[in-house]
């Protein structure tokens, strides 16, 4: 920031004009119906208006949240513990790798930054290459739904742990600590097509509650994380963060373990009232478009 003339409040001037930008852009891009939109394809445009009069009709039923069955659901919290281990990685990555690229490795601040921001394009890339293969996967009935979700959760649990846990034993070898770290957290992009979607996969009339509710809980570790980490490292030497990779291992393993054996993906029984179990109601796919003829 010194070398373009800025200072700290600059930051936040920045982040706050692009912010007002985005605004304009989503006004300017956003209309009331898909039919109005320009840029959508008449096939796209078809979809879209299938899904909101579904969607529609769903509300007119007067659906309720089944919180008793979402609660005692073990497919649901498979998710939520899973969304535990995900929070306590990203938040520790979050909130105190620059205090350990700062520390241990002795990075200078913009180092640091550079490092801390390619970590996050990483994860963007791989999210999205990720949901790429996932998606031509199982339309090619290569792979089973249930196991690309399992199968991503996995690799975004055990890739950022072992990164984590690599870092601190490079023999001071920054360079090697560094490739740990960029490619451990770069898996982390995994979870997106697989963790984050299953809620989609149980109930996709309740999609949005489910999300509330498991991001809710799992950020919890955002909470604790930061504080445990600045306990357990008040010197911020090399063993109390051996420490703190070796919780994180632990915690990210075994609530992955759960999600392996309890997470599931088809639709739960309690996703629709049982008045649109009858043959005279549409049935629908996980994206909430039709699948069945109406009799």
């Amino acid at each position: 920031m010194g070398r373009l003339g800025l200072s700290w409040p600059h930051v936040f001037h920045i982040y706050g004009a692009v912010g007002l930008i985005w605004v304009l852009v989503f006004c300017l891009m956003t209309y009331p119906k898909p039919g109005d939109h320009p840029y959508l394809s008449d096939k796209e445009k078809a979809a879209l208006e299938e899904l909101m009069d579904n969607e529609a009709a769903h509300k007119n039923s007067n659906m309720k949240t089944p919180w008793r069955e979402i609660l005692t659901s073990l497919p649901v919290w498979a998710i939520i513990i899973a969304m535990i281990g995900h929070d306590w990685g990203l938040f520790a990555q979050i909130t105190d790798l620059p205090k350990f690229m700062k520390s241990v490795l002795h990075f200078n601040v913009q180092k640091n930054g550079l490092l801390n921001a390619l970590s996050y394009v990483l994860i963007w890339v791989i999210s999205l290459m990720s949901g790429v293969v996932v998606g031509f996967a199982e339309r090619r009935n290569f792979i089973s739904t249930t196991v690309s979700r399992k199968l991503g959760t996995t690799l975004a649990s055990v890739g950022p742990s072992l990164g984590l846990l690599g870092s601190v034993y490079t023999n001071c070898d920054t360079d090697l600590a560094v490739i740990y770290l960029l490619v451990g957290m770069a898996f982390m992009g995994f979870y997106y097509p697989s963790l984050k979607v299953n809620v989609i996969d149980l109930a996709p009339n309740h999609s949005g509650t489910l999300a509330a509710l498991t991001t809710t809980i799992g950020s919890l570790s955002g909470v604790l994380v930061p504080y445990l980490i600045g306990y357990l490292t008040p010197n911020s030497t090399l063993n109390e963060w051996r420490v703190v990779m070796w919780i994180t291992f632990v915690v990210m393993s075994l609530t992955n373990i759960f999600y392996i054996f309890t997470a599931k993906s088809k639709v739960q029984p309690w996703n629709s009232p049982p008045e649109t179990k009858d043959p005279e109601v549409q049935t629908y796919d996980n994206l909430g478009l039709a699948v069945g003829p109406k009799f």
